[in-house]
């Protein structure tokens, strides 16, 4: 596994061909490929659903039960904002603060003309 230009490369056994094979995702997306893969504590999981999906809503529509949805995942910023929490950054401040005076700067010199 390597970072390269904003992007997470990686190999990884095929679990369909049995062959290793390659890939890559920007880091977010990676990030939310690795989080889909984590079991919820207590839950039991289903690996590989994608493929045995057409078998798992059968045997939940037999049993009165409404066909699986696939859940969609939270970013790292609603995950944050759910719990309160904020992330400083000392380089981005520091741009937002140069961005702000470059901002200030244009308003002056639009006022004299």
């Amino acid at each position: 596994m390597k970072i390269k230009d904003g992007q997470v490369h990686f190999s990884y056994r095929d679990h369909r061909t049995k062959k290793m094979a390659r890939s890559r995702y920007a880091i977010a997306d990676f990030e939310r490929q690795i989080l889909r893969h984590l079991p919820l504590p207590k839950q039991q999981s289903m690996r590989y659903y994608p493929s045995q999906l057409a078998r798992l809503n059968q045997a939940r529509l037999s049993q009165g039960q409404a066909e699986y949805q696939t859940p969609s995942l939270p970013d790292w910023q609603a995950v944050m904002a759910k719990y309160g929490l904020t992330l400083h950054c000392m380089i981005c401040e520091e741009l937002v603060a140069e961005e702000k005076r470059r901002l200030k700067l244009d308003v002056i010199r639009q006022n004299r003309h």
